[in-house]
């Protein structure tokens, strides 16, 4: 800085310098120094662009979080917040460190002139430089002390959350990283107790600047100490600021790898989302479970579970502490459980859903991959207890792919009977399919064919419109709609009667499937009306309520008696959603015993209400009510000698 640009600063008496400090004359230095100093400039302008960016990941944080709170997402809440907890220490302590960077070029460029006045100067105010801020200290340790029981809370609280909703001894790893790191954080809150020397050596430091009068030398020497120290400092701090948000980046893989797998609508949304355990199930009403989804591997055709940690490590409390290789412990085992209790309660294991189809065309066109396909789900079948497997191939494309499906069907039935026949019982496990009402899907396949393997079919009568599609219409209609065609683009009983009529399937063995769920259209005037999306509220997927959420408040339900159609209208938000009532399915019980057909299932349970409206209890007491009460009356399998689980095998005594 040129010299008369200082003088220009001097005042030209003492009593300009408020209690004695050089105030006014250290920052309009510092002001005029800045811009010719390149790398303070940078420095800054990175500081400045820091503290933008913390400002918005302050407001991102609190947005997403009360999103996640609106919809019970406890795990992403606790993956929010870990990242942030990471993040935000991070930004604070890269700041401090730019400053210091910045204050430490500053000085220097400044200081041959603030040298050369100090000692020329007969002014002992101007000797003192620049004041030491008592205020901004105090302040410092305050932001600490904030961030300190700030991470300390979000900590906490996830802990609480991994207890509460997904406690297993894998996620044992997740919490020893968190406790580790609670009491990481309380060393650094020791420390900000302990650091008055390191504050003493940053004032001793300063007061060599504003305590006496310098020459030349000790003035060099004082901006040496301080900037070296203060840099010291502040550097040692962003170095533990980032091994803390290494140990929570540790602490969020974890979880992401054994606390929250997968977001298909079965395990991850009802073990976990909604907190739907299996003991939850209505199962005196039922007489099969269909536990969705095991996965299909792309490369070989292999069946795997897709969430173990809630399949078989899952601890819930009336578990033993018993080794995990050995014995089998969640959903799974309580569903053996249920079993034992309700010996005509049968389980399958569904393979495939949407989210796994993609990996099932190409893989199960080779005869190894059937083979494969095949050996590997009735091995999990004869491990975890199951009475059958169901398959859910959403869709076969061409004639390739129908003809590998009547295949394995026939690779999968062998390798059951050939289990069946080792067993004490030699019951014979069920093999079913999930079926589309599409009339593009049901007449790819080649269903006559794939009949003389299958026990019954799961008419997926539901979604035929949805967010899809360009008219608002309803989704799980039994006859097409004479007076609003648009309404109706498909139907169930044009599918019941290609599966009965030209594939010459047996009408008892379809079971005609019903939603548990509302699909949404918004800005729309109604059924058979063009809508513009599926609005901002929803429970668990864009575009869906589960039936236990509907209707909702303001609206009003319809139903279309001539289609067994039922909806409800909010005309004021002009929102429309589809599901079936208590109404629509009293009618479509009707509809199965006119049909003769096998009877009915629900995707998926958790959406269903408990009370006098239920769903299930609905077309339940329907039947009883028609005379028509005999549920299927086989035993389940309870001998599994050949699982490698030995509780499973010894079929969990005294449980």
């Amino acid at each position: 800085m040129p010299a008369a640009e200082v003088d220009a600063l001097l005042p030209t008496h003492s009593t300009r310098l408020p209690n004695g400090y050089g105030v006014d004359y250290w920052f309009k230095g510092f002001h005029l120094a800045l811009p010719k100093t390149k790398s303070a400039s940078r420095a800054m302008l990175c500081c400045c662009l820091l503290e933008v960016l913390q400002g918005c990941c302050g407001l991102i944080e609190s947005y997403l979080v009360q999103y996640l709170i609106a919809r019970n997402k406890a795990n992403l809440i606790v993956v929010s917040s870990l990242v942030f907890a990471a993040v935000d220490p991070i930004i604070s302590e890269s700041k401090t460190v730019l400053q210091a960077i910045t204050n430490k070029e500053t000085h220097w460029n400044i200081k041959s002139t603030l040298e050369t006045k100090i000692k020329d100067s007969t002014d002992s105010d101007l000797k003192r430089g620049p004041s030491i801020n008592k205020i901004g200290a105090i302040d410092t340790y305050y932001q600490e002390i904030r961030s300190f029981v700030l991470n300390l809370v979000t900590l906490f609280l996830s802990l609480g959350y991994l207890v509460a909703d997904c406690w297993s001894r894998r996620n044992f790893l997740v919490i020893i990283c968190l406790v580790y790191s609670v009491w990481d954080n309380t060393l650094v809150a020791m420390d900000i107790l302990q650091c008055h020397a390191t504050t003493q050596d940053l004032l001793a430091a300063k007061s060599q600047l504003s305590g006496r009068p310098l020459n030349g030398a000790q003035f060099e020497e004082s901006f040496a100490t301080y900037h070296k120290l203060n840099l010291s400092y502040q550097t040692a701090r962003l170095r533990r600021t980032w091994k803390r948000a290494a140990l929570l980046m540790v602490a969020l893989s974890a979880f992401l790898c054994v606390g929250m797998i997968r977001a298909d609508g079965g395990q991850w949304e009802a073990t976990y989302g909604r907190n739907y355990q299996p003991y939850d199930l209505p199962v005196e009403k039922l007489t099969h479970v269909f536990y969705a989804f095991a996965n299909i591997s792309s490369e070989d055709g292999k069946v795997s579970l897709s969430d173990p940690q809630a399949d078989t490590d899952k601890h819930f409390a009336s578990d033993p502490w018993t080794d995990p290789n050995t014995d089998l412990n969640g959903c799974l085992k309580q569903l053996f459980l249920l079993k034992k209790k309700n010996q005509k309660l049968k389980t399958l294991l569904s393979i495939g859903g949407s989210t796994y189809s993609n990996n099932i065309g190409s893989v199960l066109s080779t005869e190894n991959g059937r083979q494969n396909f095949a050996q590997t789900a009735v091995a999990l079948l004869a491990d975890l207890g199951f009475d059958g497997l169901d398959i859910d191939w959403e869709y076969p494309e061409n004639d390739v792919d129908a003809q590998s499906y009547v295949s394995l069907l026939c690779t999968v039935r062998a390798e059951l009977d050939n289990l069946a026949s080792k067993l004490p019982q030699r019951s014979r496990f069920l093999l079913t399919v999930a079926s589309s009402c599409g009339p593009l899907h049901y007449k790819q396949m080649r269903l006559n064919e794939m009949d003389r393997y299958v026990d019954f079919w799961n008419l997926m009568a539901y979604d035929f419109t949805g967010s899809w599609t360009t008219v608002a219409g309803h989704q799980t209609n039994i006859f097409p709609s004479k007076n609003n065609t648009a309404s109706t683009p498909f139907d169930a009983e044009a599918a019941v009667d290609y599966y009965t009529g030209s594939a010459g399937i047996p009408s008892q063995k379809i079971v005609l499937g019903m939603p548990l769920y509302g699909r949404i259209f918004a800005q729309t005037a109604g059924p058979g009306f063009p809508f513009v999306g599926v609005g901002d509220a929803y429970d668990w997927e864009a575009g869906v309520w589960d039936y236990k959420s509907l209707p909702r408040p303001g609206a009003v339900e319809y139903c279309d008696q001539e289609a067994v159609a039922c909806w409800s209208y909010d005309s004021v938000n002009r929102l429309m959603v589809t599901y079936d009532t208590p109404y629509s399915v009293s009618a479509k019980v009707d509809y199965i015993k006119q049909r003769n057909l096998g009877g009915a299932m629900w995707w998926e349970s958790s959406g269903d209400r408990t009370d006098e409206k239920s769903i299930i209890n609905s077309v339940v007491d329907k039947f009883k009510l028609a005379g028509d009460d005999q549920m299927d009356s086989l035993d389940n399998v309870l001998q599994y000698p050949t699982s490698r689980y030995e509780n499973l095998r010894n079929g969990f005594p005294n449980e």
